[in-house]
């Protein structure tokens, strides 16, 4: 399997890689470039050494008014590398970027937090501090319920209401 990165996206060219979607010509033509590499849909990159790295989706891309392209999925993983986050979804709101958290209810119990937005506030102040500007957090809402999930488990942007 050879694997290419072109403009961020991961591209493979390989025999057993699928022919096309059955009777969609649009969407198969789509999905390949001129020069016959399947386009993943997958943001990433690669090491000198040859590893490759995942680091989003191509459709989930934010494209601020400056041109500047932001994965929502680099900043949603170091929300959640916090334990007080239980998951989180990165989104777009007048040209600026917000977060909708779900604080985790068992770490907040354990550790007796009063204050949840106060803590979530000094989080997203922190991870702002070491930011690109394009990755800068303006706000947040804290979410009472599971955010909107795939049967296979991965976020539904579409269906956030916020």
């Amino acid at each position: 399997c050879k694997v290419r990165i072109k403009d961020g996206e991961i591209q493979v060219n390989t025999p057993t890689r699928m022919i096309g979607y059955y009777k969609k010509e649009a969407e198969s033509a789509a999905s390949f470039t001129e020069d016959g590499w399947l386009k993943t849909g997958d943001i990433g990159k690669m090491t000198d050494d040859g590893q490759l790295f995942i680091t989003g989706r191509a459709k989930n891309i934010i494209i601020l008014s400056n041109g500047e392209n932001v994965s929502p999925e680099a900043i949603e993983k170091k929300l959640d590398s916090y334990p007080i986050i239980e998951e989180s979804i990165v989104y777009s709101k007048n040209d600026m970027l917000y977060a909708a958290v779900v604080p985790n209810k068992d770490h907040i119990s354990i550790q007796t937090i009063d204050d949840v937005k106060s803590e979530i506030e000094k989080l997203i102040d922190s991870i702002n501090s070491n930011a690109k500007p394009s990755h800068y957090l303006s706000g947040f809402e804290i979410m009472n319920t599971p955010l909107p999930r795939t049967a296979s488990g991965k976020l539904i942007r579409r269906d956030l209401k916020i």
